[in-house]
């Protein structure tokens, strides 16, 4: 609210102005805040900053910031505000949220601009923003054991800090003061208010003239906060009617304790469902780890682009990679708790820059930087504070899906008061803002449209209306004064099993191997959420489970890997997971890599003090087999393997699902050949097509949609010529994006018509094939080349006809006993067709026999052992993986500007070299896109489209500069990683050979016609390093000399 809404005329100002001018005086001097950097102007108050000292050995200090009110701080309310975490600086409050001040990230890269805020709540109450407990923020004590903390602990401290700073600031003692927070603030406030209720019960001095609370979003009750989340999916559309009311059914409502696995499996598939959305505003995009924070990057929606941004605050909404409020299906229960700054790493980026600057620091009176068991039901709290008389405002974003206004509104109606003033909305700017239900003893429920977990953040206009108009009391409510008779509230604690967790995934059963077996399925799970985004890979996912503190084991931290080339599964979960992760179990579907040039998923789980891990199945590749176990084990973790250190019922259905996620891989790891899927439709009458040879369409949309999906998790598209003469194929996943496989086409003459849809490669490249040497038989095929699973749609359709093709042709078998059988049959409905699944052979066990080469020749005669002199790479994941240009090791370079610039990888430096110095807006998009793109095969598929479809945006000398621009990506490379300078230096003597069947200018090509110039680069770099480490030999050799003959 701006100043001159606010009713004061002229002359009342001058006296306000002349009342704070000689009101402040009593303040102390030395804590008054005269500038801050990033800021120019005259503040609109005085502002003080520094520590209240309590007693200890040695002494807690606590930070506070205080903003005394522009209006008229001699009758305006003092309101102290703590932001949740358990663990969140206050500075929160005040950077994003209602403080004097607005951010803006300065465009040179230094600290931010600091701009007033025309809706800071400093407008009408003089608000002290305070950091506790000890530990967080500028707060500290030189003994960091004090750092563990407790709900009770940190209520008696912030007590005594408030009768410390009102001895100090005497000022203001009759002023009437208000609590508030939000999030998990919501157990801060109302125990640290009954402590100070308490206290003047008691006649503690100075007294407070404490009139009441406010809680935002806030965590209170674990039934009702635990059970919000379904219902608030529900109403918001965000989950299928049908979901619900299964859910429903099988839960009976405990959607926060499950008791069933059927209650459990259909929580998992609503989580799977809200999975990729904003928690704490559904509205808002959701910004993963490695996500770009630039609101204009084509990867977000453009419907996307303007949430946030259109608000009353002049600086957009910041964008949220993890957020601030207490994490979601985190455990909050009997335990120590972790701070905030022990979970956040990499949001708020401006706020973090700015407070941790030495300047700013020394301008607010902080000093220099320095490197819980819980409560149970609030509700208690609450009741005993409203029916002594103090008034309480309960208010919730209602797009916060972290802490649910369902929930909040059913604690709220729990406490049986009655209704003073029924469900109604509120206005704010002649606009509907949200809507109240008043209860009696001054008991206030209010939510806001349209905002989100932080709501002064979301809606700041509306947020100093409603909060000024609650300070002001314009309702005209009766209300109590405390009374001294009310007998005064007991402290104990209410044990419940947690207070907040969102919904966690599991709860108590009774067989641990039950849930243990669940999380491994969980991990594979989330290890196929990548297929058909990126190319085929291995799939990996990680759960981490902690204990609550009451037997149950809860989900903390969650990840998988996106491609080759990204975070590996391991580290996602464990950064989600922060400090939750010590102790705790990870739950892991396969074994991760471990070799020289990789360690870093094992090394993620241990430094993150992980005490356990249960592994689906050991990795199928001989150079990987066993060596991440063993690394576990040699640092004293406890690793189980399902199949081998596990057997039982439980984990049957775990260890198929760890099987099927990574079928392509054991199938490879096997027998050497790729892993491959015929699929055909036929109708009942088993034909393919008419006699014609018209096939369109034989099967559903349905059954159609299923195969581009099919596509999508595929390398290769592989077609017969009489497909291309009859249907012109895409042959595309058709997904909008994502992994495009490459199309082959199979043909003994090359007898194919001039225009085909197979014929544009702008956006994925067409191969030919002819048949080499003698015709196989059909079975023969597809044993040698690992045909292992058929998929059949069949329609309920009949086209008869003597002529029309089947799917299969003939094979020469006259027995029934000759049939090629199939196991594991699956059939399920797709629209209107039947889809038959099956393999012609199992999925190989948890210890497929790796064939010899010699074995493989047998297998395929066309493969050739390899020369020992010759070390072949191309994936990742091979044994010299980690000589690919997509390899997860980034790079400085310059980029475009001439700034250096972490490149995520060589392959991302390379591509987007390929537009540096363009000024087309086109090309400068492009290179905006390929610098941000989450994968180096992202980054290289944006790159090599762009380079197809728009040629002109390639810059004219890339042909004559593009060897140099990589040989300088991987020197880079080579040269900052120690381990990998090893690596390349122990292949001397070896030719390198980059083994893409595809890349006939950097690869070697299917039969050695490519011109392998990565590996050229790399044995150049390898005798450039050879020649300097044999020159510093010769150089130490001499000094050595030298020496003795001095000696």
């Amino acid at each position: 609210m701006a100043r001159n809404e606010l009713g004061l005329l002229p002359v009342s100002m001058l006296v306000c102005i002349f009342l704070q001018l000689h009101f402040a005086e009593a303040a102390p001097q030395l804590s008054l805040v005269r500038s801050l950097p990033g800021f120019t102007g005259a503040f609109p108050s005085k502002h003080y900053s520094g520590y209240v000292t309590l007693e200890g050995s040695p002494p807690k200090n606590l930070f506070y910031y205080f903003v005394v009110s522009e209006r008229s701080p001699a009758r305006d309310p003092v309101v102290l505000w703590l932001n949740g975490g358990p663990g969140c600086s206050s500075f929160d409050g005040f950077v994003y949220e209602h403080g004097p001040f607005n951010f803006e990230a300065s465009k040179a890269g230094g600290l931010p601009v600091l701009h007033l805020n025309p809706y800071s709540w400093s407008k009408v109450a003089s608000i002290i923003y305070l950091d506790s407990p000890v530990g967080v923020g500028f707060s500290y004590s030189d003994n960091t054991s004090y750092y563990v903390n407790g709900d009770l602990q940190t209520a008696a401290e912030t007590h005594q800090f408030l009768l410390k700073w009102f001895e100090e600031f005497k000022e203001f003692i009759t002023n009437p003061f208000y609590i508030s927070g939000e999030s998990y603030a919501g157990i801060y406030v109302p125990t640290l208010a009954s402590l100070v209720s308490n206290g003047i019960k008691s006649g503690t001095k100075p007294e407070i003239n404490f009139k009441g609370y406010m809680v935002g979003n806030g965590v209170c009750d674990s039934h009702f906060d635990g059970n919000a989340l379904v219902p608030f999916a529900h109403g918001m559309g965000l989950i299928s009617d049908m979901m619900y009311k299964e859910a429903e059914a099988v839960c009976g409502g405990n959607y926060h304790n499950p008791l069933n696995i059927d209650c459990q499996n259909i929580l998992y598939k609503i989580d799977s469902t809200l999975d990729g959305l904003n928690r704490y505003d559904i509205l808002e995009p959701c910004f993963h780890r490695g996500a770009t924070n630039d609101s204009t990057t084509s990867l977000i929606p453009e419907s996307f682009k303007q949430l946030g941004v259109a608000t009353e605050r002049p600086l957009a909404v910041r964008k949220r990679i993890f957020g601030r409020a207490w994490p979601f299906r985190a455990p909050v229960a009997d335990g120590v708790i972790p701070l905030w700054p022990q979970l956040m790493r990499e949001d708020d980026v401006q706020a973090t820059k700015w407070l941790n600057d030495k300047g700013v620091r020394k301008a607010v009176h902080a000093d220099p930087a320095r490197t819980l068991p819980l409560l149970g039901s609030m509700i208690a709290y609450h009741k005993n504070l409203t029916l002594a008389g103090y008034r309480a405002l309960i208010y919730s974003g209602d797009h916060d899906m972290c802490v649910p206004f369902t929930g909040t509104q059913a604690w709220t109606q729990s406490l049986g008061y009655e209704i003073v003033e029924e469900w109604r909305p509120w206005k704010s700017n002649a606009q509907i803002a949200g809507y109240v239900q008043e209860y009696a003893n001054d008991f206030t429920f209010l939510t806001v449209k349209g905002a989100g977990h932080t709501v002064p953040e979301y809606k700041p206009r509306e947020s100093l209306h409603f909060f000024s108009s609650w300070l002001e009391d314009n309702s005209g409510s009766q209300r109590r004064k405390p009374s001294p008779e009310m007998t005064a509230f007991s402290f104990a604690p209410v044990k419940l099993p947690s207070c907040l967790t969102c919904r966690a995934y599991l709860a108590t059963s009774s067989s641990s191997l039950a849930f243990d077996a669940t999380y491994v399925k969980r991990a594979a799970d989330l290890a196929d959420k990548s297929a058909g985004f990126t190319a085929p890979h291995p799939n990996y996912g990680c759960v981490i489970a902690a204990s609550s503190g009451n037997g149950e084991k809860v989900v903390v931290g969650e990840g998988y890997l996106y491609a080759q080339g990204t975070s590996p599964a391991e580290v996602e979960a464990a950064e989600a997971a922060g400090q939750l992760c010590r102790g705790a179990t990870a739950y892991l579907n396969m074994e991760p890599d471990h070799c020289l040039g990789d360690q870093a998923a094992v090394s993620a789980l241990i430094q993150a003090g992980i005490s356990r891990v249960f592994i689906g199945i050991r990795h199928p590749l001989q150079h990987l087999r066993g060596k991440a176990i063993g690394a576990f084990r040699s640092e004293g973790l406890l690793v189980d393997v399902l199949g081998e250190d596990l057997q039982c019922k439980a984990m049957e259905e775990s260890l198929k699902s760890c099987l099927l996620v990574n079928a392509p891989l054991l199938y490879r790891a096997a027998s050497q050949v790729p892993f491959s899927v015929l699929k055909y439709a036929m109708t009942l009458d088993r034909k393919i097509a008419a006699s014609s040879g018209h096939a369109s369409w034989i099967s559903c949309k349905k059954s159609r949609a299923r195969v581009f999906e099919l596509r999508g998790r595929s390398d290769v598209v592989i077609v017969g010529g009489n497909t291309v003469h009859q249907d012109n194929p895409l042959l595309t996943a058709r997904h909008g994006g994502g992994h495009l496989p490459q199309r082959i086409v199979m043909s003994k003459s090359l007898d194919l018509p001039e225009v085909e849809n197979l014929w544009d490669v702008t956006e994925v490249s067409t191969m030919f094939m002819t048949q080499r040497g003698a015709k196989r038989s059909f079975q023969k095929f597809l044993a040698s080349k690992g045909v292992e699973v058929v998929h059949a749609f069949v329609a309920p359709k009949i086209i008869g006809g003597k002529n029309a093709p089947s799917p299969v042709g003939e094979l020469g078998m006259v027995e029934m006993s000759q049939a090629l059988e199939l196991i594991d049959v699956n059939y399920e409905q797709v629209g209107a067709d039947i889809l038959a699944s099956g393999f012609l052979q199992p999925v190989p066990d948890l210890s497929p026999v790796i064939p010899s080469i010699d074995e493989t020749s047998a297998i395929d005669p066309t493969v050739s052992p390899y020369e020992s002199s010759i070390i072949f790479f191309y994936k990742t994941w091979d044994p010299y993986g980690a000589f690919s240009n997509f390899s997860l090791h980034p790079i400085r370079l310059p980029d475009e500007s001439g700034e250096y610039y972490h490149w995520p990888s060589v392959e991302h430096y390379y591509q987007a070299n390929k537009f540096m110095g363009s000024e087309d807006p086109a090309a400068k998009t492009c290179l905006k896109e390929i610098k941000s793109a989450r994968s180096p095969e992202e980054a290289a598929r944006l790159g090599r489209r762009t380079q197809r479809q728009r040629p002109d945006l390639v810059r004219a000398d890339w042909d004559s500069v593009k060897i140099d621009v990589m040989y300088r990506a991987l020197k880079c490379k080579f040269t900052t990683y120690p381990y990998l300078r090893s690596m390349l230096l122990s292949s001397a003597g070896s030719v390198l050979v980059e083994g893409s069947p595809h890349d006939l200018f950097w690869g070697g090509g299917r039969d050695g016609e490519g011109l392998n110039y990565l590996g050229r680069l790399l044995m150049q770099l390898r005798s450039e390093l050879l020649a300097e480490d044999s020159a510093s030999n010769a150089h130490n050799k001499k000094e050595e000399n030298q020496v003795q003959k001095l000696a």
